[in-house]
């Protein structure tokens, strides 16, 4: 088979679709992720992460690349993608594996307020994902929502979504910046010399930064452990890149649209 490699990467994979199946059953490869509901993610024989889930992981595969090629990998990391393919029901990832780094902790969380801050400043003039696709994730219901056209049109259905509060959702004055919007600790990891990491980026796409802080504060919801580290990072977050008065109105405005969601589900 010749080599492929994954669009715009640069790396030749000299490995069949069918071999990277095999590495999922290989007793030498180890399991990284634990739960029934949580995406298959191990390391293989050959040092390479395989990770295989629903074919979201399209998107998340393009978006880890776009992100490996912009960023300073002295300020934050993303393992670069190799290659991608679907099987059955499955997508595919395989990556890098990046050594020596620790989940984050309650001590960490200056340091991953500080590279939220530098993702931040990556921008775009089309809102959402940068496959054109619909937009997924937290801060949405179930379905998936079509592209949006443009900011107005999203605004259009942030307010179609917004039920009881006064005040109404004004998008048009903010810039479009680069946000993960899946930030809780497990998606996060720290290396020996302090640089921070983010894995999963299936829900990223270009918008407003304050949409960070909803997902987050969604996610504060989850385990006791997991939560206290969310809302330690959330107070980091504020504290380092405060939020405009406007801002902070928009905040509180964007959490009673995600509550609406999830009540009407």
């Amino acid at each position: 088979m010749a080599p492929v490699s994954w669009p715009d990467s640069g790396y030749s994979f000299g490995y069949s679709d069918n071999e990277v199946l095999e590495w999922l059953e290989d007793p030498r490869s180890v399991r990284m992720t634990e739960g029934a509901y949580r995406p298959m993610v191990i390391r293989c024989p050959t040092g390479m992460v395989v990770k295989r889930a629903g074919r979201i992981l399209h998107r998340e595969a393009l978006m880890q690349q776009h992100m490996f090629k912009l960023l300073d990998r002295s300020r934050l990391r993303v393992p670069e993608v190799y290659h991608y393919f679907d099987a059955g029901w499955y997508g595919h990832i395989v990556m890098e594996h990046i050594d020596d780094w620790h989940p984050m902790t309650i001590d960490d969380v200056d340091k991953v307020a500080e590279a939220l801050r530098y993702l931040h400043t990556f921008t775009s003039n089309v809102v959402g994902h940068i496959d054109g696709g619909p937009s997924y994730g937290y801060l949405w219901d179930e379905q998936p929502k079509r592209p949006f056209r443009d900011q107005l049109q999203l605004q259009q259905f942030l307010e179609s979504r917004l039920e009881f509060a006064e005040g109404h959702v004004d998008l048009m004055q903010y810039p479009l910046v680069m946000c993960h919007l899946d930030l809780h600790p497990e998606n996060i990891s720290i290396g020996k010399k302090g640089v921070v990491c983010f894995i999963d980026w299936a829900f990223s796409g270009y918008y407003p930064r304050y949409f960070e802080s909803t997902a987050l504060g969604y996610n504060c919801n989850v385990n006791h452990d997991l939560g206290r580290k969310c809302f330690a990072l959330l107070d980091a977050i504020h504290e380092i890149t405060p939020f405009t008065e406007q801002e902070r109105q928009q905040i509180l405005l964007h959490g009673e649209i995600v509550f609406n969601q999830i009540s009407r589900g």
